[in-house]
């Protein structure tokens, strides 16, 4: 029997991936108006590893990076993380750590970093003070069963709408009115940063007595300028840069102004040499000023770095925004006098107005009031602050009165209560369980309660046998 001899053959090298620290988690709403925030990226990966959000940055992301974290963390978590979403250094310095460490690539996407060749090096003007949520977006969230996320819109100052729902972006909590952190104690993205009460619609709404805001054509064009620029982050490093823009203005300026910028930045509303430095003194703008550009010349930010103009271009001249100001009017010492003696009749008003109501009642400028009554208008912030104190004390009472109620009518029924099912009947009433006095109030009335429990079984063991 002839043995054949098998031709040599390789065993085939297997690459293996390179395996990142942290889990690869894909970024929601990626390339779309509804893109997700870094900081919400952020905050999910904590979620996934079981860790609170400033123990992953402190601990994990920082050390990937050259930044020194000497801030306290109350200063990190409501002021300085927020840059975190921009295009300055935190920006850039986080997505890459990321990058790094989930194996993703383009996590600056979910910033604006692709843009800042266009805009202020310092990013002024670009993020809100707070958080900006919209209550129904979270709802939906919530019942389609999806994972939560804060996109990158709710965190720029420019966008004040939701353009889903029609409704004005909400930066306090509905429970306790606080704002919310950048950076949260807890992972639990939906929920308060302060009290944990749910951030979408509350059980009992007071939208029947609550005003809704109008809102206006500027509103819906600046968030959908915004929309734009967010969805087409990817492709923004070919068109947004200052070059490109100061062609374009320069474009525009020799068709509506036949070249003059003194009179096209005039047309427009625009101060005097606002635009022109853009080209003269190689600045570039800020975030707000390009999309009032924008606004002004009712252009979409692509439509202006892109497209040609056309040439209809010529009658655009007549729909221009044009900021008119008005005639400064000088008060007689009269005027001022009948205008301080209506100011002392409101200051007796209840409830007391704050200090816009007053101006717009008064029919003048909040900056006129403060400048020619500042007396009177310290005394009707001091007013309202007393009488607000009053009323938040007032109201934190009957809160704390109603709960130890509820608690008291819970454990005098003939089943077992748990802390759970106590929390559970308390927010269905619109008291979080979460919020620190109304707990203390629960479970004073708990202890009291296992008090006189374990005090009648005591004196039932004391008690002497009858004979």
């Amino acid at each position: 029997m002839q043995l054949e001899l098998l031709e040599s053959f390789e065993i085939p090298s297997v690459e293996i991936p390179t395996r990142s620290r942290l889990v690869s988690l894909e970024p929601k709403g990626i390339d779309t108006p509804k893109c997700e925030a870094l900081i919400s990226y952020m905050t999910r990966l904590a979620y996934k590893h079981v860790v609170r959000p400033h123990i992953l940055v402190k601990s994990i992301i920082v050390p990937m990076t050259d930044l020194s974290f000497e801030t306290s963390l109350s200063s990190f978590s409501y002021g300085y993380s927020r840059t975190i979403n921009s295009y300055v250094n935190y920006a850039a310095r986080f997505s890459n750590a990321l990058e790094k460490l989930t194996q993703r690539a383009n996590l600056k996407n979910l910033t604006l970093l692709p843009w800042r060749d266009l805009l202020d090096p310092k990013g002024s003007g670009l993020l809100r003070d707070h958080v900006g949520i919209c209550p129904m977006c979270l709802d939906e969230f919530d019942q389609a069963g999806s994972e939560i996320y804060y996109p990158l819109l709710w965190y720029l100052r420019a966008t004040r709408i939701c353009s889903s729902h029609q409704c004005h972006l909400e930066d306090t909590c509905s429970a306790c009115g606080k704002c919310q952190a950048f950076v949260a104690p807890h992972a639990m993205l939906g929920y308060c940063t302060h009290c944990g009460a749910w951030l979408g619609t509350p059980a009992i709404s007071n939208t029947s007595t609550k005003q809704t805001k109008e809102i206006s054509i500027r509103d819906k064009f600046m968030t959908a300028a915004i929309e734009q620029i967010v969805a087409n982050n990817s492709r923004a490093e070919q068109i947004a840069s200052r070059e490109l823009l100061v062609a374009r203005v320069d474009q525009y300026c020799e068709v509506l102004s036949d070249g003059k910028m003194s009179f096209f930045e005039k047309d427009l509303g625009f101060s005097r040499h606002m635009i022109a430095n853009w080209k003269n003194k190689m600045i570039r703008p800020r975030m707000e000023t390009f999309l009032e550009l924008c606004f002004r010349l009712q252009k979409m930010p692509l439509q202006l770095l892109t497209e040609e103009i056309s040439s209809e271009v010529t009658h655009i001249n007549k729909y221009l925004n044009k900021t008119t100001s008005k005639p400064k009017v000088k008060l007689s010492h009269e005027e001022l006098r009948t205008l301080r003696e209506r100011l002392i009749g409101l200051l007796e008003s209840d409830p007391p107005l704050s200090q816009p109501e007053i101006s717009e009642a008064l029919g003048i400028k909040l900056r006129f009031l403060l400048y020619h009554f500042p007396d009177l208008c310290r005394q009707a912030a001091k007013r309202r602050r007393q009488v607000i104190s009053i009323n938040t004390a007032h109201k934190r009472a009957e809160k704390i009165k109603k709960t130890k109620e509820i608690t008291e009518n819970m454990l005098s029924e003939p089943r077992p209560i748990s802390r759970r099912k106590i929390g559970k009947a308390l927010e269905k009433q619109g008291l979080p369980f979460a919020d620190a006095e109304i707990r203390r109030a629960a479970l004073e009335v708990l202890d009291k309660y296992k008090d006189a429990l374990t005090y009648d079984n005591h004196s039932q063991k004391e008690m002497p046998e009858p004979s």
